[in-house]
């Protein structure tokens, strides 16, 4: 089988998958350790979403805004 057949079935798996452990675990995390209320985490994972920091090592359209290079 070609490898780029099996690449973008398994990158949306992966993502999928991503999406689907992070958030809850990250919302139970400022729960129990932050005591934060639903409405915070809601407002903390909105703007996550706003600023496209939901992945782990994808660039979000705002990342490179801040760099001075």
């Amino acid at each position: 089988m070609n490898r780029s057949r099996i690449l973008v079935p398994s990158a949306a798996l992966l993502w999928g998958l991503q999406l689907a452990f992070l958030s809850p675990a990250f919302a139970l995390i400022l729960t129990e350790l932050y005591n934060a209320t639903t409405a915070e985490v809601g407002w903390v994972r909105g703007g996550q979403i706003l600023t496209g920091e939901i992945g782990i090592g994808e660039p979000g359209p705002f990342d490179g805004l801040a760099r001075c290079e």
